[in-house]
Protein backbone atom coordinates (compact mmCIF):
# COMPACT_ATOMS: atom_id res chain seq x y z
CA UNK A 1 0.00 0.00 0.00
CA UNK A 2 2.93 2.38 0.65
CA UNK A 3 4.54 1.98 -2.79
CA UNK A 4 1.74 0.66 -5.02
CA UNK A 5 3.96 -2.27 -6.05
CA UNK A 6 2.09 -5.45 -6.89
CA UNK A 7 3.06 -8.25 -4.49
CA UNK A 8 1.00 -11.15 -5.79
CA UNK A 9 -2.01 -12.12 -7.90
CA UNK A 10 -4.66 -14.73 -7.16
CA UNK A 11 -6.19 -15.90 -10.46
CA UNK A 12 -9.95 -16.27 -10.94
CA UNK A 13 -10.79 -14.35 -7.76
CA UNK A 14 -14.01 -12.34 -7.69
CA UNK A 15 -14.31 -11.35 -4.00
CA UNK A 16 -11.68 -10.98 -1.26
CA UNK A 17 -11.51 -9.62 2.31
CA UNK A 18 -8.77 -9.31 4.93
CA UNK A 19 -9.25 -11.00 8.27
CA UNK A 20 -8.80 -8.48 11.16
CA UNK A 21 -5.10 -9.10 11.80
CA UNK A 22 -4.27 -8.54 8.13
CA UNK A 23 -2.23 -11.75 8.03
CA UNK A 24 -4.72 -13.71 5.92
CA UNK A 25 -7.10 -13.05 3.04
CA UNK A 26 -10.35 -14.91 2.42
CA UNK A 27 -11.16 -15.00 -1.28
CA UNK A 28 -13.28 -16.69 -3.89
CA UNK A 29 -11.28 -18.66 -6.40
CA UNK A 30 -13.41 -20.08 -9.17
CA UNK A 31 -16.11 -22.06 -7.35
CA UNK A 32 -14.06 -22.35 -4.15
CA UNK A 33 -13.54 -20.18 -1.07
CA UNK A 34 -9.90 -20.14 -0.01
CA UNK A 35 -7.84 -18.76 2.86
CA UNK A 36 -4.46 -17.44 1.68
CA UNK A 37 -1.36 -15.96 3.29
CA UNK A 38 -1.54 -12.19 2.80
CA UNK A 39 2.23 -12.00 2.25
CA UNK A 40 2.63 -14.42 -0.65
CA UNK A 41 -0.88 -15.70 -1.62
CA UNK A 42 0.03 -19.22 -0.52
CA UNK A 43 -3.26 -21.12 -0.11
CA UNK A 44 -3.55 -22.24 3.52
CA UNK A 45 -6.84 -24.12 3.15
CA UNK A 46 -9.91 -24.50 0.95
CA UNK A 47 -13.36 -24.30 2.53
CA UNK A 48 -16.15 -26.72 1.50
CA UNK A 49 -17.92 -25.21 -1.52
CA UNK A 50 -21.22 -26.95 -0.63
CA UNK A 51 -21.63 -24.53 2.30
CA UNK A 52 -21.65 -21.36 0.17
CA UNK A 53 -23.13 -22.03 -3.31
CA UNK A 54 -22.60 -18.76 -5.15
CA UNK A 55 -20.85 -15.75 -3.56
CA UNK A 56 -21.82 -12.27 -4.72
CA UNK A 57 -20.85 -10.42 -1.50
CA UNK A 58 -18.54 -11.15 1.43
CA UNK A 59 -17.47 -9.56 4.73
CA UNK A 60 -15.39 -10.57 7.75
CA UNK A 61 -16.58 -10.09 11.33
CA UNK A 62 -14.56 -7.36 13.15
CA UNK A 63 -13.35 -9.92 15.71
CA UNK A 64 -12.51 -12.52 13.08
CA UNK A 65 -13.51 -16.22 12.87
CA UNK A 66 -16.83 -15.48 11.15
CA UNK A 67 -17.08 -14.77 7.42
CA UNK A 68 -20.50 -13.88 5.98
CA UNK A 69 -21.39 -14.25 2.31
CA UNK A 70 -24.35 -13.16 0.22
CA UNK A 71 -25.53 -15.04 -2.84
CA UNK A 72 -27.40 -14.43 -6.10
CA UNK A 73 -30.48 -16.22 -4.72
CA UNK A 74 -30.90 -13.78 -1.82
CA UNK A 75 -29.33 -16.06 0.80
CA UNK A 76 -26.93 -14.93 3.52
CA UNK A 77 -24.60 -17.56 5.01
CA UNK A 78 -22.18 -17.55 7.94
CA UNK A 79 -19.06 -19.71 8.08
CA UNK A 80 -16.76 -20.43 11.01
CA UNK A 81 -13.35 -19.63 9.54
CA UNK A 82 -11.35 -21.59 12.14
CA UNK A 83 -13.34 -24.82 11.84
CA UNK A 84 -14.63 -24.41 8.30
CA UNK A 85 -18.22 -25.27 9.28
CA UNK A 86 -21.50 -23.57 8.44
CA UNK A 87 -23.00 -21.53 11.30
CA UNK A 88 -26.21 -20.23 9.75
CA UNK A 89 -28.11 -19.70 6.52
CA UNK A 90 -31.26 -17.69 5.90
CA UNK A 91 -33.16 -16.24 2.95
CA UNK A 92 -32.69 -12.51 3.44
CA UNK A 93 -33.81 -10.98 0.15
CA UNK A 94 -35.89 -11.80 -2.89
CA UNK A 95 -33.13 -10.62 -5.22
CA UNK A 96 -29.37 -10.64 -5.82
CA UNK A 97 -27.38 -9.71 -2.70
CA UNK A 98 -24.95 -6.99 -3.74
CA UNK A 99 -23.15 -6.16 -0.48
CA UNK A 100 -22.97 -7.14 3.21
CA UNK A 101 -21.16 -5.32 6.02
CA UNK A 102 -20.83 -5.39 9.82
CA UNK A 103 -21.29 -2.55 12.29
CA UNK A 104 -18.06 -1.57 14.13
CA UNK A 105 -19.01 -3.63 17.21
CA UNK A 106 -20.03 -6.63 15.10
CA UNK A 107 -23.50 -6.77 16.67
CA UNK A 108 -25.35 -5.81 13.49
CA UNK A 109 -25.08 -6.99 9.90
CA UNK A 110 -26.41 -4.89 7.02
CA UNK A 111 -27.21 -6.16 3.54
CA UNK A 112 -28.46 -4.68 0.27
CA UNK A 113 -30.06 -6.49 -2.67
CA UNK A 114 -31.52 -5.55 -6.02
CA UNK A 115 -35.30 -5.43 -6.44
CA UNK A 116 -37.62 -5.02 -9.39
CA UNK A 117 -38.23 -1.44 -10.50
CA UNK A 118 -34.62 -0.38 -9.73
CA UNK A 119 -35.29 -0.32 -6.01
CA UNK A 120 -32.90 -1.37 -3.26
CA UNK A 121 -33.78 -3.80 -0.47
CA UNK A 122 -31.71 -2.79 2.59
CA UNK A 123 -31.99 -4.72 5.86
CA UNK A 124 -30.18 -4.61 9.21
CA UNK A 125 -29.87 -7.89 11.12
CA UNK A 126 -28.89 -8.98 14.63
CA UNK A 127 -25.65 -10.83 13.85
CA UNK A 128 -26.04 -13.17 16.85
CA UNK A 129 -29.61 -14.34 16.16
CA UNK A 130 -30.27 -13.50 12.51
CA UNK A 131 -33.39 -11.54 13.51
CA UNK A 132 -34.15 -8.57 11.24
CA UNK A 133 -33.91 -5.36 13.26
CA UNK A 134 -34.72 -2.73 10.68
CA UNK A 135 -35.53 -2.19 6.99
CA UNK A 136 -34.22 1.03 5.42
CA UNK A 137 -36.36 2.70 2.76
CA UNK A 138 -35.53 5.15 0.00
CA UNK A 139 -32.67 3.40 -1.78
CA UNK A 140 -32.90 3.62 -5.59
CA UNK A 141 -30.91 2.17 -8.47
CA UNK A 142 -28.11 -0.38 -8.56
CA UNK A 143 -25.95 -0.30 -5.41
CA UNK A 144 -22.31 0.19 -6.41
CA UNK A 145 -20.93 0.81 -2.92
CA UNK A 146 -22.02 -0.19 0.57
CA UNK A 147 -20.03 0.52 3.73
CA UNK A 148 -20.60 1.09 7.43
CA UNK A 149 -18.26 3.72 8.89
CA UNK A 150 -15.80 1.99 11.28
CA UNK A 151 -16.16 4.71 13.93
CA UNK A 152 -19.61 6.33 13.64
CA UNK A 153 -21.51 3.28 12.41
CA UNK A 154 -23.18 5.36 9.68
CA UNK A 155 -24.28 3.34 6.65
CA UNK A 156 -23.41 4.73 3.20
CA UNK A 157 -25.00 3.31 0.04
CA UNK A 158 -23.82 4.68 -3.30
CA UNK A 159 -25.00 4.11 -6.85
CA UNK A 160 -27.31 6.21 -9.03
CA UNK A 161 -27.61 8.40 -5.95
CA UNK A 162 -25.73 8.20 -2.64
CA UNK A 163 -27.60 8.06 0.66
CA UNK A 164 -26.59 7.53 4.26
CA UNK A 165 -28.45 6.24 7.30
CA UNK A 166 -27.67 6.42 10.99
CA UNK A 167 -27.82 2.97 12.59
CA UNK A 168 -27.55 4.22 16.18
CA UNK A 169 -31.23 3.45 16.89
CA UNK A 170 -31.24 0.10 15.11
CA UNK A 171 -30.45 -1.99 18.19
CA UNK A 172 -33.63 -3.67 19.53
CA UNK A 173 -35.07 -2.32 22.78
CA UNK A 174 -35.91 -5.85 23.94
CA UNK A 175 -35.94 -9.42 22.67
CA UNK A 176 -38.68 -12.04 23.00
CA UNK A 177 -36.99 -15.44 22.62
CA UNK A 178 -39.03 -18.07 20.79
CA UNK A 179 -41.69 -15.62 19.54
CA UNK A 180 -42.23 -16.00 15.79
CA UNK A 181 -44.83 -13.22 15.26
CA UNK A 182 -46.03 -10.35 17.43
CA UNK A 183 -48.35 -7.32 17.56
CA UNK A 184 -49.19 -4.53 20.00
CA UNK A 185 -52.81 -4.60 21.29
CA UNK A 186 -53.19 -0.84 21.67
CA UNK A 187 -50.50 -0.49 24.35
CA UNK A 188 -46.73 -0.25 24.45
CA UNK A 189 -46.71 -2.19 27.72
CA UNK A 190 -48.21 -5.45 26.37
CA UNK A 191 -47.21 -7.51 23.35
CA UNK A 192 -49.20 -10.39 21.85
CA UNK A 193 -47.00 -13.04 20.24
CA UNK A 194 -46.91 -16.57 18.88
CA UNK A 195 -44.93 -19.27 20.66
CA UNK A 196 -42.68 -20.75 17.96
CA UNK A 197 -42.68 -24.09 19.79
CA UNK A 198 -46.35 -25.10 19.82
CA UNK A 199 -47.93 -22.10 18.06
CA UNK A 200 -49.96 -20.91 21.05
CA UNK A 201 -50.78 -17.22 21.56
CA UNK A 202 -49.16 -15.49 24.53
CA UNK A 203 -49.37 -12.02 26.08
CA UNK A 204 -46.12 -10.52 27.36
CA UNK A 205 -45.69 -7.56 29.70
CA UNK A 206 -42.91 -5.23 28.55
CA UNK A 207 -41.59 -3.42 31.59
CA UNK A 208 -38.08 -2.27 32.37
CA UNK A 209 -37.12 -5.81 33.32
CA UNK A 210 -37.06 -8.86 31.04
CA UNK A 211 -40.37 -9.48 29.17
CA UNK A 212 -42.66 -11.80 31.15
CA UNK A 213 -45.49 -14.02 29.91
CA UNK A 214 -48.79 -12.92 31.49
CA UNK A 215 -51.20 -15.16 29.57
CA UNK A 216 -51.11 -18.17 27.23
CA UNK A 217 -53.90 -19.52 25.04
CA UNK A 218 -55.35 -23.00 25.52
CA UNK A 219 -55.46 -23.54 21.75
CA UNK A 220 -52.27 -23.92 19.70
CA UNK A 221 -51.01 -24.52 16.16
CA UNK A 222 -51.30 -20.87 15.06
CA UNK A 223 -48.94 -19.28 12.54
CA UNK A 224 -50.17 -15.68 12.26
CA UNK A 225 -51.69 -13.04 14.51
CA UNK A 226 -53.40 -9.69 14.01
CA UNK A 227 -54.61 -7.10 16.53
CA UNK A 228 -57.03 -4.21 15.97
CA UNK A 229 -55.55 -0.73 16.36
CA UNK A 230 -57.87 0.08 19.27
CA UNK A 231 -56.92 -3.09 21.13
CA UNK A 232 -60.53 -4.32 21.10
CA UNK A 233 -59.77 -7.81 19.81
CA UNK A 234 -57.15 -10.04 18.22
CA UNK A 235 -57.22 -13.01 15.85
CA UNK A 236 -54.84 -15.93 15.50
CA UNK A 237 -54.79 -18.04 12.34
CA UNK A 238 -53.95 -21.71 11.86
CA UNK A 239 -53.70 -22.37 8.09
CA UNK A 240 -54.57 -25.81 6.74
CA UNK A 241 -54.55 -27.47 3.32
CA UNK A 242 -58.34 -27.86 2.98
CA UNK A 243 -59.65 -25.57 5.71
CA UNK A 244 -58.19 -23.15 8.23
CA UNK A 245 -58.95 -22.12 11.81
CA UNK A 246 -59.20 -18.54 13.11
CA UNK A 247 -59.37 -17.95 16.88
CA UNK A 248 -61.06 -14.74 18.06
CA UNK A 249 -59.53 -13.26 21.23
CA UNK A 250 -61.20 -10.39 23.10
CA UNK A 251 -59.47 -7.86 25.38
CA UNK A 252 -55.91 -8.81 24.29
CA UNK A 253 -54.39 -5.80 26.08
CA UNK A 254 -55.92 -6.71 29.46
CA UNK A 255 -57.01 -10.21 30.45
CA UNK A 256 -57.40 -11.98 27.07
CA UNK A 257 -60.37 -14.32 26.52
CA UNK A 258 -60.66 -16.90 23.73
CA UNK A 259 -64.24 -16.26 22.59
CA UNK A 260 -65.02 -18.29 19.46
CA UNK A 261 -63.48 -20.00 16.42
CA UNK A 262 -64.10 -19.43 12.71
CA UNK A 263 -63.64 -22.36 10.31
CA UNK A 264 -62.73 -21.30 6.78
CA UNK A 265 -62.98 -23.65 3.79
CA UNK A 266 -59.84 -22.43 2.12
CA UNK A 267 -56.11 -22.15 2.74
CA UNK A 268 -55.39 -19.09 4.89
CA UNK A 269 -52.52 -16.99 3.49
CA UNK A 270 -53.08 -13.58 5.06
CA UNK A 271 -55.42 -11.92 7.57
CA UNK A 272 -55.77 -8.44 9.07
CA UNK A 273 -58.28 -6.85 11.44
CA UNK A 274 -59.85 -3.46 10.72
CA UNK A 275 -58.68 -0.64 13.05
CA UNK A 276 -61.89 -0.79 15.14
CA UNK A 277 -61.82 -4.59 15.37
CA UNK A 278 -65.24 -4.91 13.73
CA UNK A 279 -64.19 -6.61 10.48
CA UNK A 280 -61.67 -9.26 9.47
Amino acid sequence: AATGRKIWTLPSSGRAVFEPSGEQVIATRGADLVVVNARDANILRTLPRAQFPGVSAMVMHPRGKLVVTGGPGGYIRGLDLAEGRSLFEFHAHAGYVRFVDFSPDGERLASVAEMAGEKQSIHVWDSATGVRIQSLLGGFGRAEGFRIHPLSGELLVSGFVTKSWSLECAKPARTLPGVSAAAFPGSDEVCLGLNSGNGSVAAYTLGKQEPAMAWNSAASGFRMVSVSANGRCAVAGAPGDAESRVQIISNPGGVPVETHVLQTRFTLGFMRLSPDGGRL
